[in-house]
């Protein structure tokens, strides 16, 4: 990694500019460093990065911290983890639709909408919310919050 930095401090700005991005082989990509500072006798830089590539456009990257992208969607295990234990909820039906997104290192937003079956009064599908909650928690600890959004029956 190299990176080009200023020691000035910016506040209340636009930056608009655009971005060449050049190669072929392996990992090609670029990016701007926003709210970062340089390592302690380093070339690195700490701080999120807004990344630029393929693949990466727009992403929010924590550069040199947790090494974690942010606002990504879970990776396709923990999502089949998820929607395996919401749909194998007694009281659900189906899952229509999942979708998740890592709020930070340690936290994965969970949003689902959920046919409850039929017979559930208000009480029951409020249990089963909860039960829903315990079984996702239990295969991806760090599916939180979850947030399940009752659908038509299929």
């Amino acid at each position: 990694n190299s990176f080009l930095a200023t020691k000035r401090s910016f506040h209340n700005f636009e930056l608009r500019l655009k971005i060449r991005i050049t190669g072929t082989e392996g990992f090609v990509n670029s990016g701007i460093q926003i709210r970062s500072v340089r390592v302690p006798d380093s070339h690195e830089m700490i701080g999120y990065q807004v990344d630029a590539g393929k693949g990466w456009w727009g992403k929010l990257y924590d550069e040199s911290r947790r090494r974690k992208v942010i606002g990504e969607s879970a990776d396709d295990g923990d999502r089949k983890a998820i929607l395996a234990a919401i749909g194998g909820t007694p009281g659900i039906s189906s899952v229509v639709h999942l979708r998740t997104q890592h709020l930070g290192p340690d936290e994965i937003l969970v949003g689902a909408r959920v046919a409850f079956d039929t017979n559930l009064d208000v009480a029951a599908v409020a249990a089963v919310v909860d039960e829903a909650e315990e079984r996702v928690r239990a295969v991806v600890p760090a599916a939180h919050p979850i947030y399940l959004e009752p659908a038509k029956p299929a």
